[in-house]
Order: C-alpha cells, then sequence, then structure tokens
C-alpha cells in the first residue's frame, strides 16, 4: 500500500541508511507527491564535477547544462565533453533522416474520427457532421 503523508523517525532512518538525506526526502514526498517507500529507497543521481572538463567544455562550444544532459541520457563522459553540438543543418538531416525510418516502418496511422468512420464503411465524416 502507497503512503503519501506521515513520513515516521524510521523512514527517515531507512532513508539514511540507503544514503538519502532527509530535505530529499521531505521533497521528495511533499513537494513531487512521491509515496513515502518509493522516496527512501531510491537512490539519489550521482553528481557530476565537471570543473576539470571546464576549458573542453568552452572550446567545444557547449554549456555545462548540455554535458550533463547528455550524461544523464547514457553518454560516457569523454562522449559529453567531446562531441561538438550540432548545428542546424545536422539537426534537420538528423530529424529528416528520422522521419524516414518511422515511414518505412509503416508505424499505424493515429485514429481519427474520419479514419474511423471510412473504416466501418458507415457514412462518410462530412456527412455525419453536417446532421
Amino acid at each position: 500500500m502507497k503512503r503519501y503523508y506521515g513520513i515516521t523517525y524510521l523512514d527517515y532512518e531507512k532513508a539514511e541508511r540507503n544514503g538519502i538525506s532527509r530535505g530529499l526526502v521531505n521533497g521528495r514526498v511533499y513537494e513531487k507527491g512521491w509515496d513515502i517507500d518509493k522516496a527512501i529507497t531510491k537512490k539519489p543521481r550521482k553528481k557530476i564535477d565537471l570543473s576539470i572538463y571546464d576549458e573542453q567544455i568552452r572550446a567545444n562550444g557547449l554549456k555545462r547544462k548540455t554535458v550533463v544532459a547528455r550524461i544523464y541520457r547514457g553518454w560516457s563522459v569523454e562522449d559529453a565533453v567531446n562531441t561538438p553540438k550540432y548545428t542546424n543543418d545536422e539537426k534537420i538531416n538528423k530529424a529528416q533522416k528520422a522521419r524516414k525510418r518511422n515511414i518505412e516502418a509503416k508505424k499505424p496511422v493515429k485514429k481519427t474520427g474520419k479514419n474511423i468512420f471510412k473504416e466501418l464503411n458507415r457514412m462518410d465524416f462530412e456527412r455525419m457532421k453536417s446532421r
């Protein structure tokens, strides 16, 4: 059963054993709405010290925020720091390739009112809408 209020002293002790501070538990439960059991057991994210990479980050025209986001998405620190940011043309090409892949995979079309009426061989959508 999920609990969303009433954090006990024992909950704080269990969180501390799991390496989670009292403030983090409170923030997770009271600000983010987590249930208590999840708040006291889920490990916090590791903090990443990028101060030794500041020169490389600036040299590659990146922002620290970009590098951190890349790392949290699963990039290695070296790749996140050394891969320059994409130009607009590279972003467009990447999006077009992804779109082609999706079209080739023939993903099912989202069902709209028009599609449903046509599939069921009932009167067409415009005629139905006018009634």
